[in-house]
């Protein structure tokens, strides 16, 4: 049932399409999913299948595929390629999801889209036999991207998998590549309870005759992946370097480097530094970029990353000053055990020292336990809460394995975010380190009881 809500177009754009969005159903569940690529077909079919005009990079993967996209849309934008970004979940603005290169459009070309949108589905129901009669909010948000990237005039676009691959909304497309970053287990319920299963799952974004790229992950999701390849037809390359072979564990972040891609070297320089798995991906997307012949001529070139890039939720580092205790917070939206390693691996790199307070929580479909066991020992105090609406959880359970396991902490069980920042507040040192991890839907929740407060008690500053 789709919720009724007069749309008026305001300055804040976002809140627009966020009203917009949330009037429908969040997802498909259970045995629903697998009438999504039916549905999403005929609801592009009906705004005018504006996804055909793209040339699209399809990207799947546990993690790290939002950043590889990122990085990619983002160096196709420097070599004069106008290329759309879909990503997914947003953190800080809804307006994430849909970006040229990581990089807003024009507040008036949101607009306009939306309003082409609202009226090319006015009256657009779906067969009873697929599920609901109105499309899903991931639905309308993947066509509305399409839409977006068209009337834009972008010639390519890189769009990332929302769940998995062989059912996403997003598969409906022939791209012109299908890229899969590392795979390991992750929402078990739906995907499958082994790797071999969810690789399968993610493999559904390969066709035939359209090449396919794998990055470093473990060899029963890779062989998964080669064997679907060769079934399909679909030729493949893998990326041979390894994630440990740039690893900066302990040490300074590197600040300018050589990217090594197919025989050729590019200079790379970021302001803040990389670290191990921000090099890799970076190579990666520049590996995919050169063998698709996307960018040439690359000896000798200078890439900024100063310019234009940024990676929402990904590490974003904030300082937040009441009164006279200032607090250093660390927004990072790792949601698996080897994306907590490196969130990590970050932190000992960067010397963040004095690790305070850790506010925590996860998908329901998540194992907190493996997360909690290799962060929790490294901070005084934690502090659980629960996703809201906007994703199934279960702070009671990681409370009590939290608090049962560590009895020397001070282990928090918080109601909602809101109540979380003051605890944060009252429970932190001066210039004490506080991390947001476990779920990008929480980083979104603090980040904004974060700014709601700010409004009222203590400066916040970007760093």
């Amino acid at each position: 049932m789709v919720k009724t809500v007069n749309i008026s177009y305001m300055n804040d754009i976002s809140t627009t399409l966020s009203l917009f969005f949330d009037s429908y159903s969040p997802s498909l569940s259970g045995n629903l999913r697998e009438n999504r690529l039916e549905r999403m077909n005929l609801l592009l079919k009906r705004i005018g299948n504006p996804e055909k005009v793209l040339k699209i990079i399809h990207i799947a993967g546990s993690k790290g595929k939002g950043t590889t996209a990122s990085y990619m849309s983002w160096i196709m934008n420097k070599y004069h390629m106008k290329t759309g970004l879909y990503l997914s979940p947003h953190v800080f603005d809804i307006r994430e999801r849909f970006t040229l290169g990581t990089v807003f459009f024009p507040q008036s070309l949101y607009e306009s889209t939306l309003k082409e949108l609202q009226k090319k589905i006015e009256g657009f129901s779906l067969p009873s036999e697929l599920g609901p009669d109105k499309p899903t909010t991931f639905e309308l948000y993947t066509a509305y991207g399409y839409l977006l990237f068209k009337n834009a005039g972008c010639k390519y676009a890189v769009v990332e998998t929302g769940l998995g691959g062989r059912l996403d909304a997003t598969n409906t497309v022939t791209p012109i590549a299908a890229c899969f970053t590392y795979i390991e287990k992750e929402h078990t319920k739906i995907l499958g309870s082994t790797l071999k299963e969810i690789a399968l799952e993610k493999a559904g974004i390969m066709r035939k005759d359209v090449p396919s790229f794998f990055s470093d992950m473990p060899q029963e999701a890779l062989t998964t992946l080669i064997k679907e390849a060769e079934r399909i037809g679909s030729p493949y390359t893998a990326f041979k370097l390894k994630i440990d072979e740039l690893s900066y564990k302990g040490g300074e972040p590197v600040y300018s480097t050589n990217s090594v891609i197919n025989n050729s070297v590019i200079a790379v320089e970021n302001p803040r530094g990389f670290t191990d798995i921000e090099l890799y991906d970076l190579n990666y997307a520049l590996f995919v970029l050169d063998k698709l012949n996307l960018i040439k001529n690359v000896d000798g070139d200078h890439l900024n990353l100063q310019d234009g890039f940024s990676l929402p939720g990904r590490f974003s580092t904030k300082t937040i000053t009441l009164e006279d205790k200032r607090m250093n917070f660390v927004l990072d939206g790792a949601h698996t055990l080897s994306s907590i390693t490196h969130l990590l691996d970050n932190i000992e790199a960067y010397n963040f020292d004095s690790l305070s307070t850790l506010v925590f929580s996860t998908a329901i479909d998540k194992n907190y336990k493996e997360m909690a066991d290799i962060i929790v020992p490294k901070f005084d105090r934690v502090i659980v809460l629960g996703l809201g609406e906007s994703k199934k959880s279960d702070p009671k359970a990681i409370y009590d394995y939290i608090s049962t396991k560590w009895k020397d902490k001070k282990v928090i069980l918080s109601n909602d975010s809101d109540e979380a920042i003051n605890e944060v507040i009252k429970t932190t040192p001066n210039e004490g380190h506080v991390v947001v991890t476990g779920s990008f839907y929480l980083v979104d929740s603090i980040f904004k009881s974060v700014k709601n407060y700010s409004n009222e008690h203590y400066k916040l500053e970007r760093t």
